[in-house]
């Protein structure tokens, strides 16, 4: 504990705290290293591909901002388009498709402070599930709140 060590991605270095596994490949591919220490050059990141998938391990505690990268890359890599772009680092945004065809978007504020997210898809209405207002354009959440909206249906 204490000890900070960092892991090579791209680019970026990223900060490592609490645990790194030393990893051996086999049969994997080594997509980050580490930087320092004893653990210099070892695999912190590998990916395994196995028929038509692939198979993502990290092998250490590393921030948001890495976590972000990482996976932003792995949604780009595969044309996965976030439901919003929040502006918020804490805001967590998803999609659901009801039976009916309704579209659902669900939205969860991790943080202990009001969010605001991104505006909602322009002319686009949403009706607030816990609730029933209509909700456009941008839309405060409160500290650790949630909100299920559901998408009225254009005329």
């Amino acid at each position: 504990d204490g000890h900070v060590h960092s892991l090579r991605f791209g680019e970026r270095s990223y900060p490592v705290e609490v645990y790194a596994e030393l990893l051996h490949l086999r049969g994997a591919r080594s997509l980050a290293k580490y930087e320092h220490d004893f653990y210099a050059g070892f695999p912190a990141l590998t990916v395994n591909s196995f028929g038509k998938g692939k198979a993502y391990y990290v092998a250490a505690r590393t921030g948001e901002d890495f976590l972000s990268d990482f996976y932003g890359g792995i949604m780009e890599e595969n044309g996965i388009a976030p439901a919003l772009d929040p502006k918020g680092r804490k805001i967590h945004a998803a999609t659901r498709s009801g039976v009916d065809g309704g579209e659902f978007l669900f939205l969860f504020n991790y943080d202990p402070e009001n969010e605001q997210i991104a505006e909602l898809p322009a002319g686009a209405v949403y009706v607030d599930k816990a609730d029933g207002s209509k909700k456009t354009g941008s839309i405060v959440l409160p500290p650790r709140g949630s909100m299920i909206l559901k998408k009225e249906k254009e005329s």
